[in-house]
């Protein structure tokens, strides 16, 4: 599994794709004092990216991959700014939509 989930720290181990989003969003939901640890990601999809930066969480272990640390840290580490994605259509639309929703608390503004 490329996110592991151990007490109040998400380990992202080596390519980490668009069906941890979800998950990760659910567990993000579920732990307040949450905790990252980015050091052995090497690829990170870019739902996952929208969902760390909506929870605005504390990034504990930066990627040690150059282009992450790079390019994906200072997103992270300036608490993200992202602004939401319009409503999509289908159920499962829906259900990512609620969850960056919740993640993003008054942040979030409803669809366009």
């Amino acid at each position: 599994m490329p996110v592991r989930y151990d007490g109040v720290v998400a380990r992202f181990e080596g390519l980490c794709g668009v069906e941890e989003a979800l998950p990760l969003s659910d567990w993000l939901l579920a732990t307040p004092d949450a905790r990252l640890d980015l050091g052995p990601c090497t690829e990170l999809h870019t739902a996952l990216l929208q969902v760390l930066m909506a929870a605005r969480r504390p990034v504990d272990v930066p990627p040690e991959d150059e282009f992450l640390a790079r390019w994906i840290s200072p997103s992270l580490a300036s608490g993200g700014g992202v602004e939401p994605v319009p409503k999509a259509t289908s159920a499962g639309g829906d259900r990512r939509r609620s969850a960056v929703a919740r993640l993003a608390g008054d942040r979030w503004k409803g669809p366009a």
